[in-house]
């Protein structure tokens, strides 16, 4: 399974975990199994509220799950219909987030697990509705 993590600076399965989806400088995508990683600038870091184009980073090899600290509900509602499973997590790093998933201790994202708004940028995703 490839896994993308929101992260603030490419360190492979070290990188640090960004607290929201859509304003992420990059992603970095874990093979599960090999622990392997890709990084990827995120195209799309700069946006209006709800206008999160989610899978423009990943151009035709999105990854099977995403898991964040905090998403938009945008950006939720488009990976999902895309069938893309979206995981929370509350872990430092992406190879953190990637056992969560793995170890099936993340819990699966839902309309309740997204951020407010664009407002929390830079203090975390804590006004979520």
């Amino acid at each position: 399974m490839r896994i993308a993590c929101p992260v603030s600076t490419d360190e492979g399965v070290g990188s640090r975990m960004h607290e929201h989806f859509g304003s992420a400088p990059g992603f970095v995508v874990i093979d599960s199994v090999s622990m392997e990683t890709t990084y990827i600038p995120n195209p799309n870091r700069e946006h209006g509220h709800g206008m999160c184009s989610p899978l423009g980073a990943f151009t035709g090899n999105p990854p099977d799950a995403v898991a964040v600290v905090g998403i938009g509900a945008g950006a939720l509602g488009k990976l999902a219909a895309s069938g893309i499973d979206v995981y929370m997590v509350s872990v430092a790093t992406a190879g953190e987030a990637v056992q969560m998933v793995t170890s099936g201790k993340a819990v699966k994202a839902g309309p309740g697990s997204a951020c407010a708004g664009h407002g929390h940028h830079g203090g975390g995703c804590s006004g979520r509705s």
